[in-house]
């Protein structure tokens, strides 16, 4: 009786394989042939799930934004519902180590692919930060309820700052690792952000 092959697993599996290879050698330098090598197929094979290494690297990005911690992480003692909310954020982009790596070359297809290149990254973008965004809104909304956090912020401004900032700092981090550490900058900013509450709450009594 033949073997009966998982397509979808088996794609999943290439893609996997070939996050590892694009993180490490980057878009320009990976061939398919190495992807195939470290998914343990054959060239061919691959190309019958992938007709391009362009397919397959929109693959890649699709896994990295989609299977991805939705809570914040256990294990960890957090002061306050900001730092909860930042670390929530924060695992969007450090819960897997190839995630910025691949990330670069994701906004390099922006700000130099072709114009449909632009398009159809601009669009898968646009969902990633909308899904980040409404998280952010049921977190802060969330914590309303309990009466655990009132802050004097537009919701939709305070998500954009904190995917921003979140973001710009991993970056960062993986562009220049000097100076202080990202554990550091993020505990920062949301000192900062409490900071401005207190200020605004002050302003408001005065």
């Amino acid at each position: 009786m033949p073997k009966i092959v998982d397509k979808r697993k088996r794609a999943l599996e290439m893609a996997q394989a070939a996050t590892k290879v694009l993180a490490r050698n980057g878009f320009a330098a990976t061939r398919m042939e190495d992807v195939a090598k470290e998914a343990g197929v054959s060239k061919g094979l691959l190309y019958e799930y992938y007709r391009s290494k362009e397919d397959l690297f929109f693959a890649v990005c699709d896994i990295l934004a989609t299977q991805r911690p939705r809570k914040a992480r256990g294990g960890k003692s957090l002061e306050s519902p900001i730092a909860a909310l930042i670390d929530q954020v924060a695992a969007n982009y450090d819960w897997s180590p190839d995630f910025i790596p691949v990330m670069v070359d994701y906004w390099g297809k922006i700000l130099k692919g072709s114009a449909q290149q632009r398009r159809k990254y601009i669009a898968h973008a646009d969902k990633f930060y909308a899904d980040r965004r409404r998280e952010v809104r049921e977190f802060l909304a969330a914590c309303s309820s309990r009466n655990d956090l009132e802050l004097p912020f537009n919701p939709n401004v305070l998500s954009n700052l904190v995917i921003a900032c979140v973001e710009g700092i991993h970056m960062q981090e993986f562009l220049c690792s000097r100076g202080a550490s990202k554990a550091e900058v993020l505990s920062m900013l949301g000192e900062l952000i409490l900071g401005t509450r207190a200020a605004s709450k002050s302003k408001s009594r005065a």
